[in-house]
Parts: structure tokens; C-alpha cells; sequence
């Protein structure tokens, strides 16, 4: 797996751990997941199916949301050089979509989107 693989492949942690962040991971989240990453990672030229395939794969390991904010916050600051401000807003925009596609944005997705966006701002490689 190359360094942006690996880079997408800690992004499919992150959305996971948003998506789990209260408690149950919603149909609504997984269908908001598949539509956004194919439309943003193709407007970006970026290989998509490493982060939805990380998240499908991650659902069936039912990881915490705090295992799996480490892993994937770790394989990011280990790929950084690949974290650019282009991907960094990519995640971004699917992190929230997915947070908010169920009932909008519950209050533990909310902290989890604030806590995910505090520590990968100093990862960005700009």
C-alpha cells in the first residue's frame, strides 16, 4: 500500500469512529458515506474505495470510536505528507455529511467532530 493509500486508509477510521460516536451506526450514515466518497474522491483524482472499504471493514471489527480515532489519527500523522489541505477538506466535508445524515448532528457527533478537527489540524502538510 502506497503513502496516499495508507493516508485514505486512516480516513476510513475517522469516519467510522464519527459515525459510531453515538452509539449505533445508521444506514442513512453508511449510504451518505458511499455517495460522498465516490463524488468527492473522483472530483479530486483521489483513489476512493480504500476509506469506504476501511470503514466496512472496521464495522465488522465494531472497534470503539476511541480505537479506532487513535488508528486512524496515527495513520495520518504517519502518511502527513500526503495530508494536504485538498484532502484534509475532502474528509472533512464527509466527516460532517455522515455525522449529520441521521437526525442531523447528534450531540456526541458533534464532540467527535470537534475533537477529530482539533487534532488534525496540526497533521495538515500544507
Amino acid at each position: 500500500m502506497e503513502g496516499k493509500e495508507k493516508l485514505y486508509n486512516g480516513f476510513g477510521y475517522l469516519i467510522y469512529a464519527v459515525a459510531s460516536s453515538d452509539g449505533m451506526i445508521q444506514q442513512s450514515e453508511i449510504n451518505t458515506l458511499h455517495k460522498l466518497i465516490k463524488a468527492l474522491f473522483n472530483e479530486h483524482n483521489m483513489k476512493w474505495p480504500m476509506s469506504e472499504g476501511t470503514f466496512y471493514l472496521i464495522h465488522d471489527e465494531q472497534l470503539s470510536y476511541e480505537k479506532a480515532l487513535d488508528i486512524g489519527l496515527s495513520i495520518i500523522e504517519e502518511n502527513r505528507y500526503y495530508f494536504k489541505e485538498d484532502a484534509f477538506a475532502v474528509l472533512k466535508t464527509i466527516l460532517y455529511e455522515v455525522a449529520k445524515s441521521f437526525n442531523n448532528i447528534e450531540p456526541d457527533e458533534f464532540t467527535a467532530l470537534q475533537d477529530i478537527y482539533s487534532k488534525l489540524v496540526p497533521l495538515k502538510n500544507d
